[in-house]
């Protein structure tokens, strides 16, 4: 079996990829699939497979810091430094920009690879490296990205790897197909905020998706009361 096909078994075996469905997305627009990484990653052994696929690909570049920026990012990030022997460092997105923890610092001759769990537009990552370039005096050795769904991939100027490319289909709710059949969407720009007795009743493929949703949105608050004060988790 070659990566790509297992990394989509995992995806699909564990309902982290849901298909031919009809979602409304943050951003406002409709497609037919969604992809949520952290979803993978709640199971040991399917985690353990991406961490490794992943570090498999950086072995020779001497990685000294793995640094993550989402939440999904932050258990991914973990993982592959374990696998790298490297420090980990666990940034956050802000409003346009992405933050260093503080207290962490990244000095000169530390090669850095930074990981997230999804790649739509690069836009996140733009900002991520912009903060790693602009902010450390580390050698920016690589991205590590476990599913590509960008329309065409970015070009970071540095060493990228995804280990399975996932196109998303984009509609504007005015041109949906779904919608024009009828059929009506699955809020996931709100989906956080489902009553939790309402989970048991969603269709059992998105249940795994939902419930994940709720627990990141319980820790972030823990997440933001400790890291960015200066504790430590």
């Amino acid at each position: 079996m070659g990566e790509e096909q297992e990394i989509l078994n995992i995806l699909e075996t564990t309902n982290a990829y849901v298909k031919d469905h009809h979602f409304k997305l943050a951003s406002g627009n409709h497609s037919d699939s969604y992809v949520h990484v952290g979803v993978a990653l709640a199971h040991p052994e399917h985690a353990l497979t991406i961490y490794k696929n992943l570090t498999d690909k950086f072995q020779k570049d001497n990685i000294s810091v793995v640094v993550g920026f989402t939440y999904c990012g932050h258990i991914l990030a973990a993982g592959v430094a374990e696998q790298l022997d490297a420090r980990l460092v666990l940034a956050k997105r802000g409003e346009n920009e992405v933050i260093l923890p503080k207290g962490h610092r990244i000095g000169g001759g530390e090669n850095v690879l930074l990981v997230d769990d999804v790649l739509t537009t690069g836009a996140s990552m733009r900002q991520a490296l912009n903060t790693i370039r602009s902010e450390t005096q580390g050698v920016l050795k690589g991205i590590g990205v476990v599913v590509d769904r960008s329309e065409k991939a970015p070009d970071f100027g540095v060493k990228t790897v995804t280990l399975r490319t996932l196109p998303l289909k984009l509609w504007p709710p005015k041109s949906c197909p779904k919608c024009r059949k009828g059929d009506i969407p699955f809020d996931l720009s709100s989906a956080d905020k489902i009553p939790l007795i309402r989970i048991a009743s969603l269709p059992e493929e998105i249940r795994p998706i939902i419930t994940m949703m709720h627990l990141e949105a319980r820790l972030k608050g823990l997440e933001d009361s400790l890291l960015w004060t200066g504790e430590e988790l």
